[in-house]
Parts: structure tokens; sequence; C-alpha cells
């Protein structure tokens, strides 16, 4: 259930680049920071990003992070409404993201392929989407989570790994994960449970964190969440009308409008 709309502003005002810094170094100074897989006995935390809607705001929130010194995971869709990975200036931004350090995971859309109800299919198609990604993007790929899990019905398949030792993949909604961590999440663009803020700084502290955040929300300002979508879907119509324009004054042609 979201929040009263009363609320909601109170909800969505955390979401800038400034509270973004101030969280990033609350954790680093009670936690470690953690890929899949690299986990422990000792306080830590799995940060991850869904990259749902952009790839620039990815850049920002990635840089932030190699800027304080921490990194994290970015899960990324082959499917996506919004962006292309294989478009060069997604590509070239996913590349930056891996090379300052960051890991890149799997964003799966089972809806893409009409929903799957076969645990076997839906192995057989989550490795070929890693095989793609690592394939384009030079980089292993070492862990998956669901997009819309509620809308795919994914939520059911909570195995804690897809794959054969060497080409395998830990799923983020794995039934070990959700056993030993503290989920924290901003899907939606607001604290639909608990703030992030307060559940890294709460004392007593929780030992092992599983923090989601979705690059797009976090803003310079606060802006509400369909705000930040609008924001990021007008941008996108940008780039593509100039890639347009460039395109006919270098062949020489018209521009008849």
């Amino acid at each position: 259930m979201p929040p009263p709309k009363s609320r909601l502003e109170e909800h969505y005002k955390d979401f800038t680049v400034k509270h973004y810094k101030e969280i990033l170094q609350e954790a680093k100074s009670r936690y470690r920071f953690a890929f899949f897989g690299d986990d422990g006995e000792d306080p830590h935390i799995l940060w991850r990003h869904d990259l749902d809607v952009s790839a620039h705001r990815a850049v920002r929130v990635a840089e932030i992070e190699r800027d304080c010194g921490v990194r994290a995971t970015y899960f990324v869709r082959l499917h996506s409404e919004f962006y292309n990975l294989l478009e060069g200036a997604v590509y070239d931004r996913i590349r930056g993201i891996t090379k300052m350090g960051h890991r890149l995971g799997l964003h799966f859309e089972s809806e893409f392929y009409g929903g799957i109800d076969n645990g076997a299919e839906l192995e057989r198609l989550l490795l070929r989407e890693k095989k793609l990604l690592e394939g384009w993007f030079g980089s292993q790929v070492g862990a998956f989570s669901w997009h819309n899990p509620e809308g795919g019905r994914l939520l059911g398949f909570d195995m804690d790994r897809v794959g054969e030792a060497g080409n395998s993949m830990i799923n983020a909604y794995g039934k070990t994960t959700k056993r030993r961590y503290h989920y924290c999440s901003d899907s939606d663009g607001y604290w639909r449970h608990e703030r992030l803020h307060d559940v890294i700084t709460a004392d007593p502290r929780h030992e092992r964190l599983h923090v989601l955040t979705h690059p797009e929300w976090w803003q310079q300002r606060p802006m509400t969440p369909k705000g930040r979508i609008r924001r990021a879907v007008r941008g996108r119509a940008r780039a593509s009308m100039a890639a347009y324009l460039a395109m006919l004054q270098s062949a020489n042609r018209e521009d008849v409008g």
C-alpha cells in the first residue's frame, strides 16, 4: 500500500543527489559494500540498482558511488521501452559504469516472452540473456533480478541460483537472500515500506542489508515520481530528434518541417 497522499511529498523529497551522497556516507561508515556472492557474517550491504528507465541517470549515480569509494551492481534490461542497450550513447554509458568498478546484472522481463510458468524454460532464457549481455559488454554477469515480479508471476521462482558452476547467476530474489538480508527498496519513487536512511542508521542496526534503488529517481531537486519519468522520456525524445537533424545535416539534406 502506498502512503497516504498527504505523506507522499515527504517520501519523495528524499530523492536528491545531495541526500544520496549522505546515505552512502552513512552506509559506508557502518557497513562493507559487497557484491552478490561476496557475502559473509560481517555487517555488509548488497547495494543494487535496477536500471528501469535511464542509463544517463545511472552513470551519474555510478559516479557518485565511485567518488564515495563504494561499488554496486547495475541490473540492466534487454527489452526496455525507455532505452536500447545497443544504442551508441546507452552502450557507452553502461560500459563506463563497468569501468568505474561496478558490476552488471541481468534485470529479467518474463512478460517479453508472454509469461513463463516452467522452471526449465525460465533457466534457459535467463542463461541466454546472460550470454548476450556478457558478449556485448565483455563483463561477467553473476546475478539477476526480476522486473515487475508480481506482474510476471515470478516471485514463486525463489531458487538461489541458476546454471552450472562457471556459468551461473545468483537470484536477487532467492530464498536464502530473502531470509538472510533485511530488504529496503525505492520502487515507484517513494518509500513503500521503510525510509532507507532510517534503516541504515537504525539502532540496533541490521547486520546484513539488501538495498534496491532505481537511478532515475535520484535528481538534483525534489520531483514527483511521474515528473522524474517525464523528464527522462522528454530527454530521450530530444536526443532522438537531435540525431535525426544531425543525420540530415551530415547528408546535406533539407529539413522539411
